[in-house]
């Protein structure tokens, strides 16, 4: 299991500035997430307490969090699936290279034929990709 994570991280490098704005953005949406929550709070009891200035601007305050919280999720799955995409394509390239070069006696010998080489390709890679998808 630690040689699989290793290599997928060895091949997460070049995209390595890319992973840290989707970390930022993560970032980003949890604190702004959590505050709007305890911003609510204080919406509810300057509501409560007639205080309508307060309401205001607590208010605004939330729809402004609630904007930062929108574009910073939005950032992070786009660039979480543009990085997911890319380092499969990556394997994906890899491992075409190396089945062309093999001979046809391994395609041939294989247990469930080279059929079976290319579904069990398509499906790893796959959860591969779902899985750095939700990182």
């Amino acid at each position: 299991m630690k040689s699989e994570i290793s290599r997928i991280i060895k091949e997460l490098k070049p995209y390595r500035k890319t992973v840290y704005v989707v970390a930022f953005a993560a970032i980003c949406y949890a604190l702004s997430y959590g505050t709007m929550i305890k911003g609510l709070q204080g919406l509810i009891d300057s509501l409560s307490v007639k205080q309508t200035d307060k309401a205001t601007q607590t208010a605004i305050m939330l729809i402004s969090l609630a904007a930062v919280a929108g574009i910073s999720r939005y950032y992070y799955i786009y660039l979480m699936n543009y990085v997911a995409e890319c380092v499969t394509q990556n394997i994906r390239q890899k491992l075409q290279r190396k089945f062309m070069n093999l001979t046809l006696t391994f395609h041939n010998n294989f247990a469930s034929g080279s059929g079976g080489l290319i579904s069990r390709i398509l499906n790893d890679i796959r959860v591969i990709q779902d899985g750095l998808r939700m990182v």
